[in-house]
């Protein structure tokens, strides 16, 4: 759950990637635990604002950069060796086969069904506002970056070390004479990580308590509060323990694949 967190506040901080996922996710279990879906809901409200100002922010910046040096023709952009590479090699996750095979059956499970995603798209007041909203700040952040770095990769560069690291790096690199900028990406970072625990923590206390103690015990309603809560820690502790192990599986593209 803490994984897209703590891959890019790692390279900031320059801290312990164990101690971050440790951090996030018992701090979001606790006040998940404690407070049920309404503090899910009123904490969501508040990091929102900072998880989406930081592809703004990024957006922002790119085109302030721009600005200065002027338009770069789209045929610069050679892209042909990531599109449609239909090579069947089983080294890399970078060709057609990968992506439809592997990538996309989780990608349509994370963005469809999955139930702490569902929770924010049905904050919107339309599905056309969830979609714009998605569509607009994942793609806007990703067309800014790729024009920022078409002429230089910094993974080929060595510069960053996976696929991952390319936002903080973009900040670390881009966002040094702007006091409070850096600020504001890690701070919209760490919402989005405790914002994605919690709800995760809250839709599957709810799941384990109606599919798995409703069928086989009678709960008394007096205690029905102790029990979700209990559930809600322990779903909490028990993800974040699994995170630990997140560091040495690779990238999170590897992880999802």
């Amino acid at each position: 759950m803490t994984l897209k967190g703590f891959l890019r506040i790692v390279p900031v901080f320059n801290i312990s990637a164990i101690w971050c996922s440790v951090v996030i996710g018992l701090t979001a279990t606790t006040y998940t635990a404690m407070g049920g879906l309404r503090s899910v809901v009123w904490a969501d409200c508040l990091q929102g604002l900072l998880t989406v100002s930081v592809p703004m922010l990024i957006m922002a910046k790119v085109a302030y950069d721009a600005g200065s040096t002027g338009a770069r023709p789209l045929n610069e952009l050679d892209s042909r060796k990531y599109f449609l590479n239909t090579a069947f090699d089983l080294t890399t996750d970078e060709t057609l086969w990968a992506v439809l095979i592997a990538t996309s059956p989780t990608f349509f499970n994370r963005v469809c069904v999955d139930q702490g995603t569902a929770q924010r798209y049905l904050a919107s007041r339309t599905l056309r506002q969830a979609k714009c909203l998605y569509y607009a700040l994942l793609g806007g952040a990703g067309a800014a970056l790729t024009s920022r770095y078409r002429g230089c990769d910094p993974l080929l560069s060595e510069s960053i070390k996976r696929f991952d690291q390319l936002v903080p790096f973009y900040v670390v690199q881009d966002f040094r004479g702007f006091s409070g900028l850096s600020g504001v990406f890690l701070a919209g970072v760490v919402s989005a990580s405790v914002s994605t625990v919690s709800s995760v923590v809250n839709s599957q206390a709810a799941v384990w308590y109606f599919d798995v103690v409703t069928p086989f015990f009678k709960v008394a309603p007096a205690r029905l509060d102790c029990i979700i809560k209990t559930i809600a820690f322990a779903v909490g502790v028990l993800t974040t323990a699994c995170s630990v192990l997140i560091p040495y599986l690779g990238s999170a593209m590897s992880v999802r694949a």
